[in-house]
Formats: structure tokens, C-alpha cells, sequence
């Protein structure tokens, strides 16, 4: 319906169990990790689970390289160049602004969970830090 808002978090990985489900294919291959969002185009209502994000390099984008995981109103966001794993409630902080890891650190530490496990269950590639690098004026941007 035009005008509706879904507040159900989907991602890219919903495309093609989605596009399968259009086209009456029942049998996904247990290698993929989306769900169907059909669902939500008659209610916007689907079972709550972690969608995750992995970027562990630099590019020309400006985004810093990282993992990240949602769970229902929760991001966590493991920044490799700070080291520090960041936590934002998105219901009350949609700008990421407000750290949480230290006020909530039970649910940091779920998430932290989570996201590791996933990383090792899918192989995640990590960054490998280049000895030979060293930090000067011009190369912090200051």
C-alpha cells in the first residue's frame, strides 16, 4: 500500500529467498542466509533476528573498516581503528550518537557474542595489521 511504513529491519540478503518464494521455488539452498519478506507485505510483523555487517577493510567510501550486528532495537558495532566495540539503542538513537557498552554491558556482551560467532561460523576474514606502518601528521588527517 502506498504510504506504509515497515519497521521490520530487512536486508540485501532477503532478496533472494524473497524472489524464490514470488516464484514458487520452495527449496532455498542452506547456504543462504536471508529470509522471504513477503510477510511483511501483509503485516509488518516477522520473527526478530540478528542481521549482521562485515567491512574489514579501508576504501575510498569513507566508512571505517568493521563488524557490526542488529538485534531488534540494538546495533553493536565493533570499530576495528578504535577498538573498542560501540553499543546504540536505534529505537531512542536512530543517529548512533549515544554509546551504550558501558551502561548496558550485559547486552554488549550479548551481541559481542553473536557477532564472533557468526564471524567464525562464516570464516570472516579479519584485518592483518602491517607492521611496518607508522602514524604521522599527514596520515591521521590532522
Amino acid at each position: 500500500m502506498p504510504g506504509t511504513i515497515v519497521k521490520s529491519p530487512v536486508s540485501s540478503i532477503d532478496f533472494l529467498p524473497t524472489i524464490l518464494e514470488i516464484c514458487g521455488i520452495t527449496e532455498i539452498p542452506e547456504n543462504v542466509d536471508g529470509v522471504s519478506i513477503l510477510p511483511l507485505f501483509e503485516k509488518d510483523e516477522m520473527p526478530e533476528r540478528p542481521l549482521f555487517w562485515h567491512y574489514p577493510h579501508y576504501s575510498n567510501q569513507g566508512v571505517e573498516p568493521g563488524s557490526a550486528v542488529r538485534l531488534g532495537r540494538y546495533k553493536l558495532i565493533d570499530n576495528f581503528e578504535k577498538g573498542k566495540p560501540e553499543l546504540y539503542d536505534l529505537e531512542t538513537d536512530i543517529s548512533e550518537q549515544n554509546d551504550l557498552s558501558s551502561s548496558e554491558p550485559h547486552k554488549m556482551a550479548e551481541l559481542l557474542k553473536l557477532l564472533d560467532d557468526w564471524r567464525k561460523v562464516n570464516n570472516a576474514k579479519m584485518m592483518i595489521p602491517n607492521p611496518n606502518w607508522h602514524q604521522s601528521k599527514t596520515s591521521s588527517g590532522k
